[in-house]
């Protein structure tokens, strides 16, 4: 049982007692808590977010020419936007754009940058 399903069991009983007062400092209280526990559970989400990032820069690849890549994805041969990577920190896949006679550069879709390699 919860600190809060217990405060509304106590302002139940207060209530009967007639004791106003009382109830309405439980109810803040209550209130309260129930921000603190809203603003854990944000925090949390954030560590874990923060956590990943973590991870994930663990396993970037830097290229001289400016994309990244991950050591888990090797085989895959995946490339990211090394600009979206450093300023956002999201792996944004590269894809390849025509710029003329037939010549395809691998494009970022968020900021537009383009990787010659």
């Amino acid at each position: 049982m919860s600190i809060i399903d217990n405060l509304g069991k106590v302002i139940k009983v207060l209530q009967k007692a007639g004791q106003i007062d009382v109830i309405n400092t439980l109810i803040e209280a209550q209130q309260y808590i129930l921000e603190l526990q809203s603003q854990f559970f944000s925090i949390q989400k954030q560590n874990e977010e923060l956590k990943n990032i973590k991870e994930l820069e663990n396993d970037v690849v830097k290229h001289k020419e400016g994309y990244i890549t991950l050591k888990s994805e090797e085989s895959q041969g995946l490339q990211y936007c090394g600009i979206c990577w450093a300023k956002y920190r999201q792996l944004i896949p590269l894809i390849g754009k025509s710029k003329s006679f037939g010549v395809f550069f691998p494009t970022c879709q968020i900021c537009k940058a383009e990787f010659d390699f």
